[in-house]
């Protein structure tokens, strides 16, 4: 992060740790020490605060110029794959998403029943860059609702795209997520959205690369699963079910891995490995 160089409080706090922990401690210190005492506090807590957004935008910038799919055979389409649930949810910020798995491209697929994806509740800006959709924007707006003619894509934690009404980046960084979720209304709701989809009937979850390393995530799994109704877990994590230690009550659900990376399993070069994706979006609901 070179915007924290020029600071060395910021540049070895945050090498002594990860981010989250380290902005969880400047968080703590303002708080505790108040800005009227200590400017300075108030100061470093917005320059860390803001670091995220320099990295999305490069990353974003990164993604754009990359391409989407593993394969060039329509069999192996990874966004194909994508059309076949009820809904995708992300604890990732970044646009990836949002730049390649495109409207146009889910409603053509043979098979799908949707007219293409939408983010509930947000409302694209006007766009700033046609030359550069990285720099595209939304801001959330009410009534939140879901067409059901449309795959919904929930983002949990905000993205790097997402600003308030007054233009602040709409991101959940540190180690309260859920307090921050609590303070924003379309945060809220999509989290509704989220234990209301792993609360039907007989739900099925595909999991790809989550850590399980957030305790609302997986204490509304947990609740899920206790209350009978999570009734299936597609782990696709390179150390499997070695990666839930700390969701313990979740060990006992039916779980299927695939320990491959989605780049392998999609690249045409193992057809079980496929199967094991295709297998798992035919019988998954959400």
């Amino acid at each position: 992060m070179s915007s924290l160089q020029h600071d060395s409080c910021l540049f070895n706090l945050l090498h002594k740790t990860n981010f989250e922990d380290a902005l969880a401690q400047l968080q703590t210190d303002f708080l505790l020490l108040g800005k009227s005492k200590y400017p300075l506090h108030e100061e470093r807590l917005a320059t860390f605060q803001a670091a995220p957004s320099d990295i999305f935008n490069r990353m974003n910038q990164l993604f754009q110029s990359r391409t989407f799919e593993f394969s060039n055979g329509v069999s192996r389409s990874f966004g194909k794959f994508l059309t076949g649930f009820d809904a995708i949810f992300t604890l990732n910020q970044d646009l990836l998403l949002e730049l390649h798995y495109r409207n146009e491209n889910v409603a053509l697929w043979q098979g799908t029943k949707w007219q293409g994806w939408e983010m509930p509740g947000l409302r694209a800006l006007p766009v700033i860059d046609h030359h550069n959709r990285a720099s595209d924007r939304w801001r959330p707006e009410e009534p939140f609702e879901h067409n059901e003619r449309m795959q919904p894509y929930y983002k949990l934690h905000g993205s790097a795209g997402w600003f308030t009404g007054g233009g602040q980046p709409l991101l959940v960084i540190g180690r309260d997520k859920a307090g921050t979720i609590a303070q924003h209304p379309i945060l809220q709701w999509t989290y509704q959205q989220f234990e209301q989809h792993l609360n039907r009937n007989d739900a099925r979850l595909m999991v790809i690369g989550y850590g399980f390393g957030d305790n609302h995530i997986n204490q509304s799994l947990i609740d899920a699963h206790q209350a009978g109704k999570l009734k299936m877990i597609y782990l696709v994590q390179p150390s499997g079910k070695a990666s839930m230690p700390g969701v313990r009550p979740l060990l006992d659900i039916p779980c299927i891995e695939c320990i491959v990376p989605i780049s392998t399993a999609f690249n045409g070069d193992d057809l079980a490995r496929a199967g094991y994706f295709n297998k798992a979006r035919s019988q998954s609901h959400n």
